[in-house]
C-alpha cells in the first residue's frame, strides 16, 4: 500500500493553496491554485473518504467558501458543488463517511436553513441537505459527528430542547433527537468522540441538572441511552473526556473530589467502570491527556508532584511513569502522540533543556523511548506540529533554524530518516497545515502489473514500464517515470501517464487522460473524453463521444472518430483528423495538416496560427471561424495553387491556409462559410 498526503501550503504568488505529495516524500504537486492572484482559498476540514479527500476552500471571486473534492490530482481537484449559491459561503465543516455518504455541517440560502445537516456521495448532484432540524433561517449546528456501525451520532440544538444527541441515516425521516437529557430548553451539550465506540455503543459525557456532567452511554436509541455512572457524585461533574479504546475498554480522564483528575477505563457497564490509578496523590489531579493506544498498552502525558508533566504508560489495570524525559521537577510535556507503522511506535513532541522541543519516538518501552533528532540544533525548539501518519512514515511541520517559516519534514522514527521534504525545485515547502492521507495502490521501481477492483481506485506506478489497469468505477491511474500502459475499464477515469511514452486506454466512460512529457498514445473509446498530450509527438484519438483533443507541443497525431469533436493542435506540426461527426479543429501554432472528415465541420483561425493545409475543405458544408482574427470577409486574400485546383488564403503573414481541391472562384463565393463574429 502506497499513501499521498494531502496538506495546504504557502507559496508567495499563490497564498496558502491546496497540494499533495506521496509517502515517501516525492511527488510534490500543486492540486489547484482555486482563489486565483495571492489570495489564496485557505483550505480547511481536508478528510478523506470515498477514496478521495473532501475539503472546504474559497474562491472569493466566484463561489465563496464551499465544499471541494480531489483523488490528488490537478485534474481530479473541483468545486464539490455551490451549496450557497453565488459568492456567499456555505462554509461546510467536519467531513465524516459513513457507508458510501459522506456527512458534513454547512448552510444554504435555497432554503435559508443556517448551519444544517448535509450528506454527499462524492457528486454535485448527491450532494443535498438532510433536515433542517432547526427550522427557518436559524442553524441547528450540528457537529461531534460519530459512526456508530453505521449511524451517524451527533448533537444539535432544534431550537427548543437546547443542544441533545441525535441520530441520522441519511434520511429526513430517519434523523431526529435520540434523547432530551436535559429535560426542556435546557442543554445537556453532549461531547461526542469517535474513540468512544465500544462493541456497539458510544461511551459520551452530557449533562444534566440532576447529576451534572457524567460519563453515559447509548446504542443510538432512546431506551439505550443512560447515565452509566454518576462519578462525581451528585450534582457536581466528573467531566469525563480524551476517549481511547484499549482492548475491551474505554480509558478517559475524570474527577472525584477526593482524587481530582485521574485514569478511568470502562467496559460500558456500571461495575466495570472504576479509576486506575490516583497518580498525583490526593486531591490534586494529574490531568491524563492525550492517550494513545500502541498495542496492548496505551501512553499519555500526566503531572506528579516530583516529575512534573511526563510520559506515562498503562496496561489497563495499572498505571506508572514511562520516561521522566525532563529529569526532576521540570516538565516535558509530551504531546502529540502519533502512531505510525503497525501501530506499535509513536511519534511524539517533547521537550528537554539540552535541545527544547524536538522529535521524540517511543513503543511504550522505557529502553525504547529516545530523542529521534535535533531538528533545531541546540537549545531552540523546532516544536513539531500536525503530526500526521502516512504508513511508515510521520510528516509534520517544523523549524530548522534556517528559516522564521515551519516546513513540511517528515520522520520514519530514526535520525536519518528524519528529513526536511522539498519541491521539484529543491526549495522548502512553507507552512503546511490541513493535512489528510489517501491510501493508494502503488508500483515499485521495477516493471509492475497493477490491477485495481470494480469499485473507484487510486492506483500509482513509479519508475519502470508499469501495466496499470483500473477495472470498473471512477479510477485515478499515475503512471509516473516509465513507458507505461494505463487502461481505465468501465467509469469515468483520470489517467496520468507522467514521464516516458506512455500508451493511455480510456476504454469506457467520460475519461480525462494526460499524456505528459514523451510521445503518448491515447485512445479514448467510448464516453465523451478529454485526451492532452503535452510534450512529445503524441497520437491521440477520441474514439465515440464527443471528445476534447489537445496535442500541445510536438509534432502530435490526434484522431476524432465518431462524435462531434474539438480538436486542438497546439504548437509543433501537427495532423488532425475530423473523422464522422460534426467537428471543431483548431491546429493551433505550427503548419498543420487538418481533414475534417464527414459531418459540418468548423476550421477555427486567429492571427497566428501558422500555415495549415485543410485537405478536404467543402464549401456547401463547413465553417471557418475566423472572430478571433478581427477581420472582415474582404481583409482576406485568396491566391491560386496547384495549377488553380487549390487556394490559399493569407489571413496574415503568419496565418495561411492551403486549402487543397478548392478552386478560387469556389471560396471567394463561399462568404457564408465564414464566420467573422
Amino acid at each position: 500500500m502506497r499513501y499521498l498526503v494531502f496538506f495546504s501550503a504557502v507559496d508567495s504568488s499563490l497564498g496558502r493553496e491546496p497540494h499533495v505529495v506521496y509517502g515517501d516524500g516525492t511527488g510534490f504537486t500543486l492540486l489547484k491554485d482555486i482563489n486565483g492572484g495571492t489570495g489564496g482559498s485557505n483550505p480547511y476540514s481536508s478528510t478523506a473518504a470515498l477514496g478521495s479527500v473532501f475539503f472546504t476552500a474559497t474562491n472569493s471571486a466566484r463561489s465563496g467558501t464551499e465544499p471541494y473534492i480531489t483523488d490528488g490530482t490537478p485534474g481530479g481537484t473541483e468545486l464539490l458543488g455551490d451549496i450557497y449559491f453565488g459568492t456567499g459561503s456555505s462554509s461546510p465543516n467536519d467531513y465524516i463517511q459513513i457507508g458510501d455518504t459522506v456527512f458534513f455541517e454547512a448552510r444554504t440560502d435555497s432554503p435559508d436553513s443556517g448551519f444544517e445537516l448535509f450528506k454527499t456521495d462524492g457528486t454535485a448532484a448527491g450532494t443535498s441537505l438532510v433536515r433542517d432540524i432547526n427550522p427557518g433561517s436559524s442553524s441547528s449546528s450540528p457537529s461531534n459527528f460519530v459512526d456508530l456501525d453505521g449511524l451517524l451520532l451527533f448533537r444539535a440544538n432544534d431550537g427548543s430542547t437546547g443542544f441533545e444527541l441525535y441520530r441520522s441515516n441519511g434520511t429526513t425521516g430517519g434523523t431526529q433527537r435520540v434523547k432530551d437529557i436535559e429535560s426542556g430548553a435546557g442543554s445537556s451539550s453532549p461531547t461526542l468522540d469517535q474513540d468512544g465506540v465500544l462493541n456497539g455503543s458510544l461511551l459520551f459525557n452530557a449533562y444534566n441538572s440532576t447529576s451534572g456532567r457524567e460519563l453515559w452511554i447509548t446504542d443510538g436509541t432512546t431506551s439505550g441511552t443512560e447515565l452509566l455512572l454518576d462519578i462525581y457524585s451528585g450534582t457536581g461533574s466528573s467531566n469525563p473526556n480524551d476517549f481511547e479504546r484499549l482492548g475491551d475498554a474505554i480509558l478517559f480522564s475524570a474527577r472525584t473530589a477526593s482524587d481530582g483528575y485521574e485514569l478511568w477505563r470502562s467496559d460500558g457497564t456500571t461495575g466495570g467502570t472504576f479509576q486506575i490509578a490516583d497518580i498525583y496523590s490526593g486531591s490534586s489531579s494529574s490531568s491524563p491527556d492525550e492517550i494513545t493506544t500502541l498495542g496492548n498498552r496505551a501512553i499519555f502525558e500526566a503531572t506528579d508532584t516530583g516529575t512534573g508533566r511526563e510520559l506515562y504508560v498503562t496496561n489497563g489495570s495499572t498505571a506508572s511513569l514511562l520516561l521522566d524525559i525532563n529529569p526532576g521537577s521540570g516538565s516535558s510535556s509530551p504531546r502529540y502522540f502519533t502512531p505510525f507503522g503497525d501501530g506499535s511506535k509513536a511519534v511524539f513532541s517533547a521537550y528537554r533543556p539540552g535541545e527544547g522541543t524536538e522529535l521524540w519516538v517511543t513503543d511504550g518501552t522505557t529502553g525504547n523511548t529516545r530523542l529521534i533528532k535535533d531538528i533545531y540544533s541546540g537549545t531552540s525548539s523546532s516544536n513539531p506540529l500536525n503530526l500526521t501518519a502516512a504508513g511508515d512514515h510521520v510528516f509534520f511541520r517544523a523549524q530548522d533554524g534556517t528559516s522564521t517559516d515551519f516546513e513540511l519534514w517528515m520522520t520514519d522514527g530514526t535520525s536519518r530518516g528524519t528529513v526536511k521534504v522539498l519541491d521539484d525545485d529543491d526549495n522548502p515547502i512553507v507552512n503546511p497545515l490541513n493535512f489528510a492521507v489517501l491510501e493508494i495502490e502503488g508500483g515499485t521501481s521495477g516493471d509492475d502489473n497493477l490491477t485495481g477492483t470494480p469499485g473507484p481506485d487510486t492506483i500509482s506506478g513509479l519508475a519502470g514500464n508499469d501495466v496499470i489497469v483500473g477495472l470498473g468505477g471512477n479510477d485515478t491511474l499515475n503512471g509516473n517515470g516509465g513507458a507505461d500502459t494505463l487502461r481505465g475499464g468501465a467509469g469515468k477515469d483520470t489517467l496520468n501517464g507522467g514521464k516516458g511514452n506512455d500508451t493511455i486506454l480510456g476504454q469506457g466512460g467520460a475519461d480525462t487522460m494526460l499524456g505528459k512529457d514523451g510521445a503518448d498514445t491515447m485512445k479514448g473509446g467510448g464516453g465523451n473524453d478529454m485526451a492532452r498530450g503535452d510534450a512529445g509527438k503524441d497520437t491521440i484519438e477520441g474514439g465515440k463521444g464527443n471528445d476534447s483533443l489537445i496535442g500541445n507541443a510536438g509534432d502530435d497525431t490526434l484522431r476524432g472518430d465518431g462524435g462531434a469533436d474539438e480538436i486542438r493542435g497546439g504548437e509543433g506540426n501537427d495532423t488532425a483528423f475530423g473523422n464522422a461527426g460534426n467537428d471543431r479543429m483548431i491546429g493551433g501554432r505550427g503548419n498543420d495538416v487538418l481533414t475534417g472528415g464527414g459531418g459540418v465541420d468548423t476550421f477555427v483561425y486567429g492571427t497566428s496560427g501558422g500555415r495549415d493545409r485543410i485537405t478536404d475543405f467543402n464549401v456547401n458544408r463547413d465553417m471557418f471561424d475566423m472572430v478571433d482574427t478581427g477581420l472582415q470577409f474582404e481583409d482576406l486574400r485568396f491566391v491560386k495553387r496547384g495549377g488553380g485546383d487549390d487556394t490559399l488564403i493569407v489571413v496574415n503573414d503568419d496565418t495561411r491556409i492551403l486549402l487543397e481541391d478548392v478552386t478560387r472562384s469556389e471560396i471567394r463565393g463561399a462568404e457564408d462559410a465564414f464566420d467573422f463574429g
